[in-house]
């Protein structure tokens, strides 16, 4: 509702322990993808659905079905969950510097179609000034909410796989800008 909400270190280290992902995603990357490939029977499709739908939501990315890839160092982490679901004899995890004999960056562009991301991030921008000088409440909400949304698909990947010209990284500065953020807060207040 156009809050804004201020961590102390205290705050910022209890957020921290809640969400380990929110830490690594501030860690200069390490160079290697991990890769979790499966092949499961028919039978166990809903083993298959439920390990694919828990990888999506730790931040893996898909460039070709059957194989999902992060470039966060969780190797650990999900090969505690593909013990403990028992499916080492369907799934396997793997460490690697390249991944399908493409660029880095080509290889993440696949996974997170990350020019369809790109290009919301462009006309974000693109309307934020008409936006701004706009005393249409309606329009200014749906703007927020567009940016939101494009945000929390956003999988914040490190700087080296996302494309040369992206807009994200923009676009959500102009977003956090205390100004705007001001603006969005008289905004909804009133």
């Amino acid at each position: 509702g156009g809050k804004t909400l201020y961590l102390t270190n205290r705050g910022q280290k209890i957020f921290y322990e809640e969400y380990p992902l929110a830490i690594l995603r501030k860690q200069k990357w390490d160079g290697n993808w991990v890769i979790v490939s499966y092949d499961f029977p028919e039978t166990l499709k809903t083993q298959r659905d439920y390990l694919r739908r828990k990888l999506v939501s730790l931040g893996f990315g898909c460039p070709q079905k059957s194989l999902l890839i992060c470039p966060l160092p969780l190797h650990r982490g999900v090969e505690e969950l593909i013990e403990g679901e028992h499916m080492l004899e369907y799934a396997w995890i793997l460490r690697a510097e390249r991944v399908l004999g493409l660029e880095n960056r080509e290889v993440a562009k696949r996974a997170w179609d990350l020019d369809k991301l790109n290009n919301l991030y462009r006309k974000l921008l693109e309307v934020l000034p008409r936006i701004k000088s706009s005393k249409d409440r309606k329009l200014k909400s749906e703007w927020e909410k567009l940016f939101l949304a494009v945000d929390l698909a956003d999988p914040y990947l490190p700087v080296e796989l996302l494309p040369e010209d992206w807009a994200g990284e923009k676009c959500q500065r102009e977003f956090y800008r205390r100004d705007f953020l001001a603006f969005l807060k008289g905004f909804f207040s009133s």
